[in-house]
């Protein structure tokens, strides 16, 4: 979390995965801010499904507008400055994240990318891991809580249809302007 000053009209960075020490972390920054109504700046390659659920209606309640971007600092010959880059990747559960705004923009130059949850332990050689029902059972309970946090957000069906499609030991899906729009991750063609 980039700090921001108490009244955060500006903007709060996400940046990094989500782990379940998250919302927490969330909680901690937002406690002496004015978080109502900011604009959240993504940047991460997404992590656990159930606390970026947890993040992501946190920040629903704020009335949190979602974006992708870098904060970048810079010092000037007016001293530190801080902007946002719109090159910036949200992956995974990230994209869920971005689900959670009131309002909703990805910039041209972002890259929203998408995959199958997955045992996270296992991930990384899925075709050569083992399962167990109780495996199974987690993944699907799982899948069932992102179609609920999905529909509540406002999301479609074509999200879901589009994330469960690539399993992962396949590269990313990287969303279209179309399919943004298709799933409704993009409200809006501007950021104030």
């Amino acid at each position: 979390w980039v700090a921001c000053q108490p009244d955060c009209k500006g903007w709060v960075a996400a940046v990094g995965i989500v782990t379940s020490e998250s919302p927490k972390a969330f909680e901690e920054f937002a406690r002496d801010r004015q978080l109502g109504g900011a604009t959240i700046v993504l940047d991460s390659s997404g992590g656990s499904v159930n606390d970026s659920i947890a993040l992501g209606r946190r920040f629903r309640s704020l009335g949190a507008l979602t974006t992708v971007g870098t904060t970048v600092r810079a010092q000037t010959a007016q001293g530190e400055r801080t902007r946002v880059e719109p090159e910036a990747y949200c992956e995974s559960m990230c994209v869920f994240l971005l689900l959670s705004g009131k309002t909703r923009y990805v910039p041209p130059s972002a890259h929203v990318r998408v995959h199958q949850i997955w045992m996270g332990d296992r991930a990384d050689d899925a075709r050569a891991a083992s399962y167990t029902a109780q495996d199974l059972m987690i993944v699907e309970r799982d899948i069932g809580r992102l179609a609920k946090y999905t529909f509540d957000m406002g999301g479609t069906g074509d999200l879901l249809s589009l994330a469960l499609s690539v399993p992962p030991w396949e590269d990313l899906h990287e969303l279209s302007r179309g399919e943004l729009r298709l799933t409704n991750l993009v409200t809006t063609d501007a950021v104030s």
